[in-house]
């Protein structure tokens, strides 16, 4: 499985993060599998992985 999320590096919205090229950025994940009747806060949650741009 793949996931590709695509956006500008920066948006010059002052609420969310800007990106630069060459930093490292935190991220995690939270998954809702409606199959197995996850919803609102049951949700899987991934470890934390860094982004290198």
């Amino acid at each position: 499985m793949a996931v590709v999320v695509k956006r500008t590096l920066e948006n010059g919205d002052a609420n969310d993060v800007q990106f630069k090229a060459g930093m490292s950025v935190p991220i995690a994940f939270a998954v809702w599998d409606g199959a197995n009747i996850e919803r609102n806060g049951m949700k899987s949650l991934s470890t934390w992985f860094t982004l290198k741009l």
